[in-house]
């Protein structure tokens, strides 16, 4: 698949302390517009 622009791809649980601090490191002081499960 190409990338699409804009469009940041974090594979993970956010349960799991790592994956959060990676999502809270991309999101940083922005919000998110989207959350897909």
């Amino acid at each position: 698949m190409d990338p699409i622009v804009g469009v940041d791809f974090l594979q993970g649980d956010f349960r799991d302390e790592n994956v959060l601090n990676a999502l809270l490191a991309r999101v940083g002081e922005d919000k998110v517009d989207v959350v897909m499960s």
